[in-house]
């Protein structure tokens, strides 16, 4: 314990990151407040030691073993959930024409989904979803209308699409896992005067929530880089 507690400064920084992805899953889960949320993150980029970063979980059970877990750092406290064999479809459509279609919660993706939005929407949540090893295949078309893709931090995201008078976003906000056996979501769109957009949540954080936590990380990041 002393030896990890004395880690040099430079040997910190994967810790740190784990430990700033802790704070993020447990503010997502709401066991935390944004203030508290904005505050811990600061003293985690200030941290000086081991020490310092432990003490800001300490008191968060879920987030206490970040610093120990196996794995490099953004790497997901659980793994992506892998559909069981005979589970997965080869194909899937799902369209919203003048209304909306969705899948959410504990669900089994196709290998390869289509989904459409033709004045209306398509919203696919794969944060608790059974993903099939390997690639998963999603194309997205929305004509003015919209689809929506919400993906767990740390999964592999790999997009491409064209937009015409619409929209096509996409911002990744973690890092790419190394890990050879990720599930990558392979994502091909096109929208018409309507738009794609593919998000990073936590499972169980809201829209607003995921606005907190990006804007307590870069206010976090100017500070650190001020200091």
């Amino acid at each position: 314990m002393a030896d990890n507690d004395n880690t040099p400064v430079a040997g910190l920084e994967p810790l740190r990151q784990k430990a700033i992805d802790a704070l993020c899953e447990t503010f997502a889960q709401d066991q935390i407040t944004v203030t508290d949320f904005e505050r811990r993150v600061d003293l985690a980029h200030q941290a000086q030691s081991m020490a310092d970063l432990r003490a800001l979980l300490d008191d968060l059970p879920k987030a206490q073993t970040a610093l120990t877990r196996p794995g490099p750092a953004g790497a997901v406290e659980r793994p992506p959930r892998i559909s069981p064999a005979g589970r997965t479809k080869e194909h899937e459509i799902m369209v919203g024409i003048f209304g909306g279609t969705s899948r959410v919660g504990h669900w089994f993706p196709a290998r390869k989904s289509v989904a459409i939005g033709i004045m209306g929407g398509a919203k696919l949540d794969y944060r608790e979803a059974d993903l099939p090893p390997g690639v998963t295949e999603v194309t997205a078309i929305a004509v003015m209308g919209g689809v929506e893709i919400i993906v767990p931090p740390h999964v592999i995201v790999d997009v491409s699409g064209l937009a015409i008078m619409g929209g096509f976003d996409h911002r990744s906000e973690e890092p790419p896992t190394h890990d050879p056996d990720a599930p990558i979501l392979k994502v091909n769109g096109f929208a018409l005067m309507g738009g794609v957009e593919i998000k990073t949540r936590y499972p169980g954080e809201t829209q607003r929530q995921a606005r907190q936590r990006r804007r307590a990380l870069r206010r976090a990041e100017r500070e650190d880089d001020r200091s």
